[in-house]
């Protein structure tokens, strides 16, 4: 079990150096061992240390991102980590806007201190987390979370398109959530991308953006239903081999089945069919955001959304973070601990 943070005096600014070299040696091990006073570090640059090796373990290229905007924010607080409050976090956040950031850039920063202190107080390094409360730009905190559709919403959409919609339909919109593919990555595919792993694993080769191919997980139980629609489609059994379709699209025009269907298309198929089930107007984005963000509240860690998404870079990915589903209100942390919730 690991006690809390030291209380820190005097504030020195945290060093660069001195932290990397603690996080590359503690790389392999445990994170309590960075948290003692033989590493020389300040609890400021402890605690920056142990969460940057945290980091390192399921999204090494994350720590490029976190780890200037920790000492930034730092250099600008002048103040411990034992005694950051959140107006030291506003603070900072009305500098950056005052500096003429962009309300992206303060919210991919924000994103950072948010993961910081919210590992800090779930670890019990630290007994309040002051970072809960802060909310980032007003225009960029809905981006993505207001087009994110809940689980039940998911399962009211697919079952409803499994019951009402054409089979093409329905399973592009699995597809698109269960997959995180853009519209014009799920219109491209034909049937020689589909293919299974050494482990059995489906997957769908797709050309992303920057003409970069990635492969696309798709679950054993949509393959399996993407299979059985190929045999009805083209009248031969769901397993078996058809090298002669291979450049078929996997979804195709109605009337010409070798013609795949537009982007436009697609775009009308998921937004009739989330009228019809959900009331409301989606896309196959929302369908891409939900994926995204249901993931990393399953523990998927956020180089393995950025890989599965096909992010150039990290940064566009860690907005994510920032979603509304994601962040913890205060007042979720008093109803977790019982305090004021009954009458």
């Amino acid at each position: 079990m690991v006690s809390e943070l030291p209380v820190e005096q005097y504030f020195t600014p945290p060093d660069k150096r001195r932290i990397a070299a603690v996080t590359e040696e503690s790389s392999g091990g445990r994170i309590s061992d960075i948290l003692t006073a033989s590493t020389g570090l300040s609890p400021t640059e402890q605690a920056i240390a142990a969460h940057m090796v945290s980091l390192r373990r399921g999204s090494p290229g994350t720590v490029r991102v976190y780890l200037p905007t920790l000492l930034a924010f730092f250099r600008f607080a002048e103040t411990p980590v034992t005694h950051i409050r959140v107006w030291h976090i506003e603070d900072w956040l009305n500098s950056l806007e005052q500096a003429a950031y962009k309300p992206a850039t303060i919210a991919t920063k924000l994103a950072c201190i948010k993961s910081f202190f919210g590992y800090l107080w779930k670890c019990g390094l630290l007994p309040l987390n002051p970072a809960a409360p802060v909310k980032g730009p007003k225009h960029i905190e809905g981006h993505h979370g207001d087009r994110v559709l809940l689980a039940e919403e998911v399962q009211e959409l697919l079952e409803h398109t499994r019951r009402h919609a054409p089979a093409r339909d329905h399973l592009m919109c699995r597809l698109l959530f269960a997959a995180g593919a853009r519209a014009a990555e799920a219109v491209s595919l034909r049937w020689g991308d589909l293919r299974r792993d050494v482990r059995g694993r489906w997957y769908a080769t797709v050309m992303g953006k920057g003409r970069k191919t990635r492969h696309l997980h798709i679950p054993k139980d949509l393959a399996a239903d993407l299979l059985v629609w190929k045999g009805a489609l083209y009248s031969i059994e769901p397993y078996q081999p058809a090298p002669g379709l291979d450049a078929v699209p996997l979804f195709p025009n109605r009337r010409v089945l070798t013609r795949p269907i537009t982007v436009k298309t697609a775009y009308r198929i998921v937004t009739r069919w989330g009228e019809a089930a959900l009331g409301r107007k989606i896309s196959p984005h929302w369908l891409r955001h939900t994926f995204a963000t249901h993931s990393r509240l399953a523990g998927a860690t956020l180089e393995q959304i950025r890989v599965a998404l096909g992010h150039e870079s990290i940064q566009t990915t860690i907005r994510y973070e920032h979603s509304p589903h994601l962040t913890e209100p205060a007042g979720e942390i008093l109803e977790r601990r019982g305090v004021g919730t009954k009458g």
